[in-house]
């Protein structure tokens, strides 16, 4: 679908600041009062209530209830979306509409069952392995996207959304074929997909001082600068240090978004073994304002459509119940044309978990 003819724009001036003086738009109202002020207009609008379809998962809704009203408050329907891209300059803004349409799940020549959309990866190079989505001229300690496309050496991004999990790989012997897979996997350290309440388990990492096969991990969305991809990068195993200081620095200001971060690879020996981690730097370069706002409700975008529903999941795996589907997202008039930014990431907004 072509582009509509967009309004007026606003000043979109960058202004060069230092690290200390970084201009940072303001996050979301988080009060309890503001919340229940706004959480029931945007039901009224969206015409469901995001809590509503988590109720049969006790645990999750005690846990992230404020969250997912918070959520339901910001109302991020399409038209919210297409007003920060259209405030963006006419490059952006060409490079976000192109990537939220190969968002998009639902495309011409695809039938697939699950219609759920994802993210691509940002993978590191290790120079091993067999990945099939990795450019055949990649180079070790390089950057690439899942989507065989090369990064480079290193690249600047800011991180849309960081959650800190756990992950434990299955115990193989040195004949084993083929890939590694994740035996459990937690998305907010506190409960598993397969062994249940982290604090529970035997293989929680440390555990008495003794190390087990199950590690922390950091996960961000990121916003890659220059491309406009935005993808997700997995730390983990010797790069979860990286990960750990990332959070540090996003905790550091209102929002993680006010800055664009430098990320690079260090190589690591033992003996005759080589291997790259993560290297994670912030930059003195402030994201352009009209950007982060962009960056707020995508933030919200993947709060609601792709982390709370996969937790949500894992909690309801260890209740005995099943998985909930997010009910379908409507624009404020359900009567309006449809929006450039629904056109383009289809049922983004409506994945399931």
């Amino acid at each position: 679908m072509a582009k509509q003819t967009k309004p007026v724009q606003t000043n979109t001036t960058n202004e060069e600041t230092t690290m200390p003086k970084t201009e940072e738009t303001p996050a979301a109202a988080t009060t309890e009062t503001a919340i229940e002020k706004a959480a029931p207009a945007a039901i009224e609008t969206t015409g469901h209530s995001i809590i509503d379809s988590y109720m049969h998962i006790p645990a999750f809704v005690e846990r992230y209830g404020k969250s997912l009203l918070r959520i339901e408050a910001e109302n991020v329907v399409g038209e919210v979306i297409d007003k920060t891209l259209w405030a963006l300059p006419d490059e952006i803004q060409d490079k976000l509409f192109a990537i939220l349409a190969k968002m998009n799940p639902q495309k011409k020549g695809v039938v697939a069952d699950s219609g759920q959309a994802d993210f691509l990866e940002i993978r590191l190079n290790q120079g091993t392995g067999n990945d099939p989505n990795r450019p055949e001229d990649s180079i070790p300690g390089h950057y690439y996207l899942s989507s065989v496309e090369k990064v480079g050496k290193s690249f600047l991004a800011t991180p849309l959304l960081i959650w800190e999990g756990r992950q434990m790989w299955e115990q193989r012997g040195d004949d084993a074929k083929g890939p590694n897979t994740p035996e459990c996997t937690s998305l907010d350290r506190h409960v598993g997909d397969h062994y249940g309440t982290c604090e529970q388990c035997p293989y929680l990492p440390w555990r008495d001082n003794k190390p087990s096969r199950c590690g922390n991990t950091v996960n961000a969305i990121m916003l890659i600068k220059d491309s406009y991809e935005i993808a997700l990068l997995r730390f983990q195993r010797t790069s979860t240090a990286a990960g750990t200081q990332l959070v540090k620095f996003a905790k550091r200001g209102s929002v993680p978004w006010a800055r664009w971060y430098k990320f690079e690879a260090d190589v690591q020996t033992k003996g005759d073994k080589r291997w790259f981690t993560i290297k994670s730097s912030p930059t003195e370069e402030a994201v352009d304002k009209d950007l982060q706002k962009f960056c707020d409700v995508m933030c919200t975008v993947a709060e609601r459509d792709y982390f709370y529903p996969r937790v949500a999941r894992q909690y309801a795996q260890q209740g005995g119940g099943s998985a909930p589907s997010l009910p379908a997202a409507a624009t404020a008039d359900p009567d309006a044309p449809t929006t450039v930014t629904e056109a383009n990431m289809g049922d983004f907004g409506n994945m399931k978990p």
